[in-house]
């Protein structure tokens, strides 16, 4: 396979020019601290990335939502935790790990089928029947800080936006989803004095995380391509604005099987 950076590929598109054989790309959501290795392998190898940050949570400045969600959960001294959202209430046992899996797979799904101040109202009852005091420096450790990012630019990975803090697009105010892509584009620019021409669209699964409203946003916020989370290949026919991805898993054969028989699991 032939490495190439997100750059390389939008740009030939763009200019109707062929891809390379066995091209591929490889990409990064949300900003983890690990992504910092990856990039360093990458270089090692003379390869790219194209690293996806959700930007408010870069540098400790606030944790993940997911990541603070599966963090309490996992993390809990208590056997149970109720949410109440939308008028409903939640008891949800923490007895097992098999019920704290359960539990955080009930809270996801409202976070991700509802608007920021139901996501908020979930995180703070989280927070106050949950967090320890050290829980808030615990997770901040998940995430790259800006100096990690500068060096991951300056080393040639590609580096593009993923929303400011990783909200469902769909089910946000309009105002609110379109603050959120402009707004993230708009704090790596600065943050790094380089354009940024690509955006992940965050909150994959089965849950509507991007429609045309939202593709709207995303074009009217000057990114030249955006990637979902819907399995596929890219070529010449592909919309620009809506990407699909091989999404890889730990056992690396079954991620040669899946590009070589292009058999997708939906």
């Amino acid at each position: 396979y032939r490495i190439l950076s997100l750059d390389q590929v939008v740009d030939a598109f763009l200019a109707s020019k062929p891809l390379p054989r066995d091209a591929v790309v490889f990409t990064f959501d949300d900003g983890y601290a690990d992504n910092f290795i990856a990039a360093r392998i990458l270089k090692k190898y003379g390869g790219s990335g194209t690293f996806y940050l959700t930007t408010n949570c870069i540098d400790r400045t606030e944790p993940l939502w997911l990541v603070e969600v599966n963090y309490l959960i996992q993390h809990a001294r208590k056997a149970s935790v109720r949410i109440q959202a939308l008028g409903e209430t939640h008891s949800l046992s923490l007895a097992s790990a098999l019920e704290r899996q359960a539990a955080a797979r009930v809270v996801v799904k409202i976070i991700k089928s509802n608007n920021r101040t139901v996501r908020e109202t979930v995180r703070q009852q989280l927070r106050e029947q949950l967090a320890e005091p050290h829980a808030r420096a615990m997770m901040a450790e998940i995430m790259l800080n800006w100096e990690q990012v500068r060096q991951m630019a300056a080393d040639g990975m590609v580096i593009g936006a993923h929303t400011l803090s990783h909200l469902n697009l769909p089910n946000a105010d309009p105002e609110d989803a379109l603050k959120e892509i402009s707004g993230s584009r708009e704090v790596l620019e600065e943050r790094l004095g380089k354009p940024i021409r690509h955006f992940s669209v965050p909150n994959s699964g089965p849950y509507a995380y991007y429609n045309a409203a939202v593709k709207r946003m995303v074009q009217s916020s000057g990114f030249a391509s955006a990637v979902v989370s819907a399995p596929g290949f890219v070529d010449e026919k592909s919309d620009l604005l809506e990407l699909h991805r091989v999404r890889t898993v730990p056992e690396l054969h079954e991620v040669i099987a899946t590009i070589e028989l292009g058999k997708f699991e939906r």
